[in-house]
């Protein structure tokens, strides 16, 4: 994502849910110049009815540590005549210069900026709010099935001798999840035993399991695959002996318990987005990407509409 594209959407959401709906939300949006045709983009863009009138109210974001100046102001004054909007809204994080809200108060531009809440604040915006989330989690408890064979550096077409292997050297293996002692041809990279048994697949046995009970499943890891070279079945992961010799597994099936934990969710950012006049919104953000498996990022936003007191 590139810099600035969070606050984008961050502004997005925002502005759809205090419109009620009202207005249709894109970002970003490509708009025809009226004078010169070119595409202009527009970072968030709102449009809807006002009376018999189509509205066109245009958003432009600056994800900065700087505060907008004067020159953007002007900027985005030009641009509002650029694309025909009949309000243009400059949005930024570090706020604005005393010059660019003159500028903006002379020029019809509107202003919106963030800050970051008090702690005060912070309580009250989630004042009896919990998040938790369950991560699906599963242990390896034992190995059902293990087939390998040997290959050497020279083979073939020179059969290899079967090296000395034991259950109890795949044990230690297991022992150390997180040692990359294997080779995942598919992938070209060195992997551990645990990233080895997330290939095979996870989601489903958590289907409809309940969050306090425990599941023993048995899960087959995909050693095979089809190569670049359109070989079906080749193999796929070898762990080495030494440089030149070792096994390929060719068929493991785990035994494993799988299981959902709870976990409370942690609040990463706490944000106020105001215009001059009032607070429009509240936000408490929580990243529960490391909860889902695989990740998935998800952004929960609480927002209220209370004006900001004494103004």
């Amino acid at each position: 994502m590139r810099k600035g594209r969070d606050l984008e959407l961050l502004v997005a959401q925002l502005e759809h849910i205090l419109g009620e709906g009202t207005f249709e939300v894109k970002s970003p949006e490509y708009i025809p110049n009226r004078h010169t045709g070119d595409q202009v983009e527009v970072d968030v863009t709102l449009r809807g009815r006002a009376g018999s009138s189509d509205v066109l109210v245009a958003l432009e974001c600056r994800d900065r540590n700087k505060p907008g100046d004067v020159n953007w102001i002007r900027e985005l004054h030009s641009k509002q005549d650029d694309i025909g909007a009949n309000a243009i809204v400059a949005v930024a994080r570090a706020g604005f210069t005393k010059d660019a809200r003159a500028e903006a108060a002379a020029k019809g531009v509107q202003l919106r900026s963030f800050a970051a809440l008090s702690a005060a604040d912070v309580a009250d915006v989630l004042l009896g709010i919990r998040l938790t989330a369950h991560p699906p989690r599963f242990r390896v408890t034992a190995i059902e099935k293990l087939s390998y064979r040997p290959f050497s550096g020279d083979w073939p077409p020179i059969p290899p001798k079967m090296p000395d292997f034991s259950t109890e050297k795949f044990w230690d293996l297991v022992a150390r999840p997180d040692d990359k002692d294997i080779l995942d041809e598919k992938e070209q990279q060195r992997i551990s035993f645990k990233e080895m048994v997330l290939t095979a697949d996870w989601r489903t046995p958590f289907e409809g399991l309940p969050l306090d009970e425990t599941r023993t499943i048995r899960n087959p890891l995909p050693c095979q695959f089809t190569d670049s070279y359109g070989r079906t079945d080749a193999e796929r992961f070898r762990w080495f002996f030494s440089p030149l010799d070792g096994i390929v597994f060719t068929e493991l099936v785990v035994v494993a318990e799988v299981f959902f934990e709870t976990e409370t969710v942690e609040l990463s950012r706490t944000l106020e987005y105001s215009d001059q006049e009032q607070r429009l919104a509240r936000v408490a953000e929580f990243d529960v990407s490391p909860y889902g498996w695989p990740a998935e990022r998800l952004r929960i936003l609480m927002i209220t509409r209370t004006p900001q007191k004494g103004r």
